[in-house]
């Protein structure tokens, strides 16, 4: 039977798999859904409601590997799950934290970002550029995807938090085929958010307009806060977890 919205967490590397742990501690006194962790290269037993044990290809780093699982959730959980996912630095401190349910309109919702596409070029792709804005970016998508993006001011999206419905399959299958594409080619830098791109956006929403929009601030760690309630974030201190979040 489908769950009704769970988290998930998904990570390589026993660093990465204890950074988890914390995080779940802290989502654990402010929620009573399920949470899920699909971890691979660790053999730390970590407390969670569920752990998936999962195997990532030879060759690829620790950073590779979480990123390849993150992608691969479709693949992980199935397409009949509603699910927030959270990466392993995102502290939940609000007891608001299950409203973030309730925001996705559409097959799946990020968190936007604050950059935008042609800021965020250089730390994409291995441009050489010393400075941004640049177009490098927008131009590897063309000739490596055939995707032309035309718009130089389009907000990136972070992947760090997104809820994702039951029909957000399509749209996970083609993340995690880019995702692999960028991995085989030196050009691109080994991150998620290019592979994002407008086309794959066509299958996904951003949140609502008009009704705020999360957003990413500074900290030691990121920051996703949602409309007014900050129902998850994260936080070198917050009143409602004692751990620290590392940096990755």
């Amino acid at each position: 039977m489908p769950h009704k919205g769970r988290f998930v967490f998904a990570v390589a590397g026993q660093a990465h798999s204890r950074q988890a742990a914390r995080a779940r501690a802290c989502l654990k006194r402010l929620t009573r859904r399920d949470i899920l962790l699909g971890q691979a290269r660790s053999d730390d037993l970590v407390d969670h409601d569920e752990i998936i044990n999962m195997e990532t290809p030879p060759g690829m780093t620790d950073r590779q590997a979480g990123i390849f699982l993150k992608t691969g959730l479709s693949g992980i959980i199935g397409d009949a799950e509603t699910y927030c996912y959270l990466d392993s630095d995102v502290i939940a401190v609000s007891p608001d934290v299950d409203e973030i349910f309730s925001q996705r309109h559409g097959p799946i919702a990020f968190a936007a970002d604050h950059a935008s596409i042609d800021m965020f070029s250089r730390y994409a792709v291995r441009c050489f550029c010393a400075t941004s804005p640049c177009t490098h970016l927008r131009d590897r998508m063309e000739y490596d995807f055939g995707i032309r993006a035309k718009n130089p001011d389009w907000t990136m999206w972070n992947g760090g938090v997104f809820v994702c419905g039951p029909e957000a399959g399509p749209f996970m299958r083609l993340w995690h085929e880019l995702v692999l594409k960028i991995f085989k080619n030196p050009l691109w830098q080994i991150r998620d958010q290019g592979a994002r791109s407008p086309r794959v956006r066509a299958t996904a929403r951003p949140p609502r307009a008009g009704a705020g929009s999360w957003r990413r601030g500074s900290s030691a760690c990121r920051v996703c806060r949602y409309w007014t309630h900050a129902s998850i974030s994260s936080s070198t201190g917050s009143p409602g977890c004692r751990s620290r979040s590392a940096t990755i």
